[in-house]
Formats: structure tokens, sequence, C-alpha cells
């Protein structure tokens, strides 16, 4: 059992090493472009206290500008200065000249100003003037012996910023070579740079490529957002993102070149918060998504597929917009902060943004993959910084593929998000107060637990859908008695419809896994008598009824192509889905990806959990890889729908959410993961990806909550879901204010590569389980050893009597052991159903397992 102290002792030093990563004060990975054509722009002094303010590690300027590099003096920031295109002739013949280039634009400076680099002009292979690419190396050469003999040619390297038409191919990203019309210029500055040490510098603009290719799934790969991916034959790896894509053709061109130690380093990316009305994809949600998302992946120090393990050096296109650029609209609005210093918009870059509790998600590995997009079809316009058109060679990588036109949603209201509005408080505003708030929303409709007249009165002429329910206790009244069922409707529906926009009746709430065999046979009754009830108000093709479920009616869901229905459930299940289809109802059910990393608290399962860069998880049945939680469990309960030819039968998700807070055990519960989870969700939905099984269309989905509820019984987290405080402020931004609705168009299929993991089911919050949990049968000793080491490692665990003379090591075997260590989490955890999941690998036994003098703990309610 050595295993079990080695495996924390890993942890603990990760955990170490990840906190000193993330106390930085400034990420030496990240840096941004300052460029000065523009008549606005703030001191430099000004900006200097600026940059200090943020995670930026790093400076590049596209000349030498003197009160720039004074003001950045004793920061630490490095700075990476420029010389122009037309000084390359004169560097190239004149040793003298690059000698007093140096002299005046380095040595006055250094080292007081961390000057770390010197460009020697800027895509300059692109510019198709054969005497100065002829020159270029020669330049460069004359810059690092002035360098030398000043005793900085260790200290300052020289190099050269090239745009992606530098390559001939780039798809597959495997494929990726160096246009040879560059030949032996391109064999000298590769050597150069070997020699020296230097990096190879490139311009990737994922922008541009989804301007040649404005599809949702296009906009998805390029803003780090689920999608379906694109596979490289050449690799068997499946790109999630098209930064990674366009780098690591770079990667395998400087590798067929003999370069494979030749570092690369980003001199620009970015993406246009506004431009001409030709100019797809240029908005500040779309901006916001690639900036916050590119840093995020970079601080995660996941790297490329082909360069794993560490953050390639980042240039973000550009501090301030230039207002004096010439070219499309958007040239001129590619800036993260304003010329007074705040914010355009929140990347990610202030240094409260640096501790994010949301782990770096792990390298994706090999797997089975979607096939590779087709490939690109050339777009007739050039880009001005980094030639996208066909005339610069760039194919899948630095462009994108064919494909329609697809524009943000902009609605007053959006129909598929809703949220739930819980009562089980004594703190709550008024209705009428919280009518208000949600008119400032994108909220479409609410969903009440019951049918509160106040509040059905207050959303009067607004618009907003409500659902209304019925409690568990009234279900045998509605069942037995069709008047009871009537007088309901009566008092519930008719007073306030149509004012008030009624759309569907909740008949109880997670009957079917409530155990109570009496209201579970009564449930379908019930569910007709409303409806019979609607019906003889001449308002039952308008006013729906169903009722909601919680994730563990099903008895699979692993993976979701195999999800289907608890056999227990039998001819109900029949009986309801039947009453579905016949009124066109939708079925109703609560996926809680929050419970599904509680049981299983490791980084790769919270990324999954969040919507974050992660390996994915692979379902063998249909060669798809799920990228997040909520996909895989809103697809397992479409495919036990499939099984019970229910095909047609819609799902609404009627409640969703992740609590800020918790109590000490409750692991995953902070405001970060809550904002992540909420705010990556809604964005998921907007972009009408839909589901993998369910493409094209997003789910009707009620967020839970509207507001806490502070007598809620339980954990510390059942009262801590609320996305609004009482003063009707928010308590985290989740993207659901008006201002937020333009987003990006969101993901398609999700696919990468990974060890084939299957997503979890939770279930709902308040349930606790009998019996002991143990391993299934037929786990390889991998997953018993390493639900052993999870378990065993979890605080507050004593896995004392499974190691050597303890009470339950012998028999000494993985399973025997795994069962005793998996039994006392779920027990210690409080014997929730999702605290026995272990990634699907264990079940809840009713037969005692303890034996001789090894008890195992619990059993009982």
């Amino acid at each position: 059992m050595d295993k079990l102290r080695h495996s924390s002792l890993i942890f603990l030093i990760l955990s170490l090493l990840f906190q000193s990563f993330f106390c930085a004060n400034s990420e030496s990975f990240i840096g941004i472009n300052y460029g000065l054509v523009a008549d606005n722009l703030p001191p430099p002094s000004e900006t200097a206290k600026l940059l200090k303010s943020t995670a930026i590690g790093k400076v590049r300027l596209y000349g030498a500008d003197p009160a720039i590099i004074t003001s950045l003096a004793n920061s630490d920031i490095g700075i990476v200065i420029g010389t122009s295109n037309a000084d390359i002739p004169a560097l190239a013949t004149d040793p003298n000249y690059a000698k007093q280039w140096i002299t005046t634009n380095v040595k006055p400076y250094y080292p007081a100003s961390n000057i770390i680099l010197i460009t020697v002009g800027n895509e300059v292979f692109k510019s198709g003037e054969q005497n100065l690419i002829s020159q270029l190396v020669p330049a460069m050469h004359n810059l690092q012996e002035t360098l030398s003999s000043e005793s900085l040619g260790g200290k300052i390297k020289v190099s050269t910023v090239h745009a992606m038409s530098v390559l001939a191919n780039s798809e597959p990203p495997s494929a990726g070579s160096f246009d040879p019309a560059f030949g032996d210029t391109m064999k000298g500055l590769l050597g150069f740079l070997k020699d020296t040490g230097s990096p190879f510098m490139v311009n990737p603009y994922p922008f541009f490529a989804y301007q040649s290719d404005p599809r949702a799934e296009t906009l998805a790969f390029c803003l780090f957002q689920p999608n379906s991916g694109r596979f490289d034959s050449g690799t068997q790896i499946n790109y999630m993102n098209m930064f990674d894509a366009q780098v690591d053709a770079v990667r395998s061109a400087l590798n067929a070149m003999d370069s494979k130690d030749v570092e690369i380093v980003v001199a620009e990316t970015g993406w246009a918060y506004k431009g001409d009305t030709d100019e797809v994809g240029a908005s500040i949600e779309n901006a916001k998504a690639y900036n916050a998302n590119l840093i995020a992946h970079l601080r995660s120090m996941v790297g490329t597929p082909l360069m794993p393990g560490k953050s390639v050096d980042t240039y973000l296109f550009a501090l301030y917009d230039e207002d004096l650029k010439p070219g499309k609209g958007s040239e001129r609005a590619f800036g993260l902060f304003n010329p007074d210093l705040t914010m355009i918009y929140d990347a990610g870059l202030s240094m409260s943004s640096q501790t994010s509790k949301t782990p770096p998600t792990p390298p994706p590995t090999p797997m089975a993959r979607t096939p590779m997009l087709a490939p690109a079809t050339p777009f007739p316009t050039t880009n001005p910084r980094g030639g996208c058109g066909p005339q610069d060679g760039v194919s899948l990588a630095d462009r994108g593929c064919k494909g329609n036109n697809c524009s943000p949603v902009q609605p007053e209201s959006e129909s598929f998000i809703g949220i739930n509005y819980g009562q089980v408080a004594d703190n709550l505003p008024p209705p009428s107060e919280t009518v208000k708030l949600l008119k400032t929303t994108a909220i479409g409709k609410v969903r009440l637990y019951g049918a509160d007249p106040a509040i059905i009165t207050a959303l009067a002429n607004t618009g907003i859908g409500i659902v209304v329910g019925t409690s568990n206790g009234d279900i045998p009244a509605l069942a037995n008695d069709p008047n009871f069922a009537k007088q309901w409707v009566n008092t519930n529906v008719k007073p306030f419809y149509p004012a008030s926009n009624i759309i569907l009746i909740t008949v109880g709430n997670e009957v079917m896994t409530s155990g109570d065999q009496g209201l579970v046979s009564q449930l379908v009754p019930a569910m007709h008598n409303v409806q019979e009830a609607l019906n003889s108000e001449s308002i039952g093709d308008k006013i729906k009824v169903s009722t909601v479920h919680a994730m563990s009616v099903l008895k699979n869901s692993e993976p979701p192509s195999a999800g289907s229905f608890d056999p227990a459930f039998g001819d109900t299940m029949k009986g309801l889905l039947g009453f579905l289809r016949d009124t066109g109802a939708p079925f109703t059910i609560n996926p809680y990806p929050f419970f599904a990393y509680q049981s299983d608290p490791r980084p790769e399962t919270l990324a999954f959990c969040l919507f974050q860069p992660n390996a994915g998880r692979f379902d063998a049945g249909t060669k798809i890889t799920y990228m997040n939680m909520f996909d895989a469990q809103v697809d397992a309960i479409r495919s036990a729908l499939n099984a019970m030819d229910a095909k047609n039968v819609e799902i609404v998700v009627a409640e969703t959410g992740w609590p800020y807070k918790g109590g000490d055990k409750e692991v995953g519960t902070s405001v970060d993961n809550a904002k992540a989870y909420n705010g990556n969700l809604v964005a998921h939905l907007r972009s009408m990806v839909g589901t993998p099984l369910m493409p094209g269309k997003s789910v009707d989905t009620y967020l839970f909550a509207l507001y806490d509820e502070d007598l809620k019984p339980g954990a510390g987290s059942e009262r801590a879901f609320g996305l609004f405080k009482l003063d009707r402020t928010m308590a985290y931004d989740a993207g659901l204010s008006k201002s937020s609705q333009t987003p990006t168009p969101t993901p398609t299929t999700p696919t990468t590569p990974t060890t084939p993991t299957t997503p979890t089911t939770p279930t709902t919050p308040a349930e606790k389980t009998k019996g002991w949990c143990i391993p299934k049968g037929g786990l390889s000793n991998a997953q018993l050893q390493t639900n052993i080491d999870y378990a065993c490692g979890q605080p507050g665990m004593n896995c004392g009597p499974i190691q050597p003379n303890g009470a339950c090591f012998e028999p000494n075997t993985l399973a025997s052991h795994a069962a005793y260590a998996m039994n006392l989490l779920y027990q210690t955890l409080g014997r929730n159903p999702w605290n026995c999941d272990f990634s699907q690998t264990a079940m809840i036994t009713s037969t005692n397992p303890s034996y001789k003098n090894c008890n195992y703990p619990g059993g009982s309610t």
C-alpha cells in the first residue's frame, strides 16, 4: 500500500507547484503588442502603471520608442523592440549602421529596461520584395554581432516576425511546411535561430479564419469553445482549437527543416471587438471569448498537442486601439484597454484573474476521433496582417472551411433560458421587484415550484413564460378525483391566463425516484386529469403537462449512447412517455454536473463539468467524444427516450446549477466555479449548437436558481445556488444581462483525444441512499487501484484497516481493498448517490460486505 502514500505526496507537490505558479505577479508567457499608430494614446508613464497592475509579463514594440522603454525601467517587464523593414538594407550592408542602432536603441536603457529581443522587420517574407528578403538574414547577423561585441549576445536575442502565409501547407498541422519559394533564405534564417537560440516568431489570427468561414462550428473552433474538432490523420490528434492547429503547423514545418529545438513565439494574435458591416464575428463577446479563453489555455500549461506541457509565449494584439490605422474597421478595434486605461472587456489579465480556482486542464491523449473538417476553400480578400488569401498559400490552420453564414442571436429575451424561482426563504424581495429584475435580463421563462398568485400576477403582460407546479402531496387527489384537477386549474391557471403566460404545469417533482410506489403509480393518472381539465377549458393545446425527474431515473448513462431508464419503472414509464408523445409535452430532467464533480474531484473532471478545455470522454457507441458533462447527461436521456420509442419527445432541463459556496466537505463550491459553469452554460445554449445527439437547437434550460433559499435544509450548498442577491444585484455575472446577449455562437459536437472515460450521472441534491458502496464486477486492476488511491487520498480518510496488519488487509486483493476504501469515502461524504460513482465503476449493495473482524461502516439511513 506504499502507492497510497506515494500518490498523496505527488498530489501535494503538484498542488504546491500549482499554487506557486498562480501566485506570480506577472506571467512570462503572456505579452501584449503596444502599437502607436494613434493620436489619442495615454502617456507611457500611465501605460506602465496599467501594465504593472496586470498579469502581462512582456511588451512588444514595433519600433524602439525611448519614452516607452524608459517608462518600463525597473519593472521586470520583458521588452521586445523592433527595426522597421526600411532599416533592413542598411543593417544588412553596413555593420556600423547595426552598431549605431544598438548604441541608440539598446545601450542607453539596458539592463534597467529589460530588453529581451529585437525583431528585424515585420512579415518580411510576405512583403514580396525579394531584395528585402535576401537581406533579412545578413541584417540579423550584423545586429547579433553588435550585441555580442557589447557582451549582450547571450542576453538579448534577434529574430524576425512572420505571417502564417510563410507556410505552403498547414492542413493538417502535421503536414505543415514552409513555402519552398523561400528556399535558401529560410534555411539560412533557421540556421541563425538554431545557432543563437532565438525563437521563430509568427502571427496566427483565428479571427480571419472565421471570417473566411462564418459557421457556428468554425467560430467554436476559433474561440476555444466545445466543438467537434479537426482530425489530423498524420498524428492521430484531434485539434480542438484553431490556435493550437496554427502553432503546430509551424512546429511541423520547423521540425521538417531540422529545427526541432527552435522555440516558437506568437508575436501577434487577437480578435477585433467591432468592424465593418461585412466583417462577421467582430464583436465584444467574441473578442472577450477568444482572448479570455486563450489566456486560460496558456495558463493551463497544457501547451499544444505537438508541444505539450509548456505554454507558447504569446503577445496579444493589442494594448490599445490604433485609431489612425488604415484598412477595415476591425484594424482599429483590437485593443483590450481604452485610452483612459479602463478595460474594453475583461479578458482575464488583471492580477485577480490569476488565482482562479479552476485547475489547469490535463493534456489530451490519443484516442478514437472524428474526421477533420473538409479542407478550407480560398476566400478572395487578403488579411492585412497575416495573409489569409489564396495568394498567400495558406490552408486550414490559417483560414477556415467553406460554409454558410451565421449570426449571433439578439432577442429581447431568450426563450431557451429559464430560471427557477424557489421560495423556501424568509427574506425574498417582493414579486413586483423581482419581475423588474427579470425584465432587465435575457431570461425568457420562470419555473415556480407551486403556483403563487402574487408571482403569477406580477409576471402578467411581460411575455415571460411561466411554469407552475403541483406538489407531490397533490398527486393522489389529482389522480383519483377529476374535479380536484378541475379545481386546481380553475384556481391556479384560469384567473391569470393568458395575461400571465403560463406554458407548462409540472405534476410533482422527482416522483419516480421518491421511493413511494403509491405516488409513482398515481403520477400518470394525475397528469391525465390535469390535461383533461385544461382541455375542457380549451387551453390543452396551449399549456402542456409534464413531471420533473432526477437523473437517477436512468439505470445506465455510461456512455450516453447506452442511456436507459431503470426497468423498475416499467409500465409507469411507458405510460408516461405515451402521454408525453400524445400531448406534445416535454420530458423534464434535473442534471447537476456539480454533483458529478463532488463524486470525482479531479481537475479533469472539473474542466469537463465547467465547459472548459479538457480531454473529453469518448462514447464508443456513437464515436463522439463529449467535451462537457451537461451534454453527456442530456444525451444519456435522449438515448433512453429513443430506446423507448420516444424520439420526438422534447427534453427540457428543469434544473441545473452550481453553488457558489458550501460546507467544508463540499468540494468545488466557489464563486469562480459557479460563474464558470453558469456563464459557460449560457454561452453554450446561445450558440444554438445543441448537443451531439440533438444538434442545431438549444435545449430549454432552467437555471437553478434565481435567489438563495435560506430556509432549505441539507448541506450548505443547498442555500447557495442563487444567481442574484436579495438587493437584485448579481451574485456574479453569468451573462444573463441583456448586454450579454450578442455572443459567440458556441460549440458543435465535442471531440478530443483522451483515454475513454465516460461521464458520471449525478442525482438530485437531497437524496440519501441505504447500503454500502462497492466496486462493480469486471474492473481492471488499474481501475481498482485508481479508486483506492483516490478514496484514501481524500482529507480525513483513514485507510489504516487495509494496510498491512489492519483488520481488513486480508484478503490482500485490490478488489477487497477497493471495496473498503470506496465505501468509507461514500459513507464519509454523506451517502449521496453521487458519492458512489467513481467514474461509473461503483455500485450500491444492500448486502453488508463486513466479514470477521473487518467492519464496513454505514448501511443504514
